[in-house]
């Protein structure tokens, strides 16, 4: 499934690939450089580019000409990525107001496009 998401556009790849390095960090270095570790799904990977119409974007172009049922796995993998319980556990107490504030837009957008490919 992965392979198929990778293949869709030429940056989604980075996105995908990138993903193993944030679990690498330790708590000391996520304060001050989390914004830049994490593989954030917009074009440019970017967080100053995240926005709920960019992220949205990202996740329509990744899942074009896919089935409803792959579109719903891929979907459902990202919420468990970007679930707004896990990111506490994996990054500690989010502090900064505005980084929150990015997880809280990517979570929203995929559960949304997931409710939307399991209709």
């Amino acid at each position: 499934m992965l392979i198929e998401f990778q293949r869709t556009t030429r940056w989604v790849p980075r996105y995908v690939h990138s993903i193993p390095l944030h679990r690498k960090v330790t708590n000391r270095m996520i304060q001050e450089k989390l914004r830049e570790i994490i593989p954030w799904p917009v074009k440019s990977g970017d967080c100053k580019d995240v926005s709920g119409s960019a992220v949205e974007n990202f996740f329509r172009k990744a899942l074009q000409e896919r089935s409803i049922e792959k579109m719903f796995a891929l979907m459902s993998m990202e919420c468990l990525k970007w679930h707004t319980d896990r990111i506490p556990r994996m990054f500690g107490a989010m502090e900064d107001k505005a980084l929150a504030n990015l997880f809280n837009t990517v979570s929203q957008i995929v559960i949304k496009i997931r409710k939307e490919t399991r209709h």
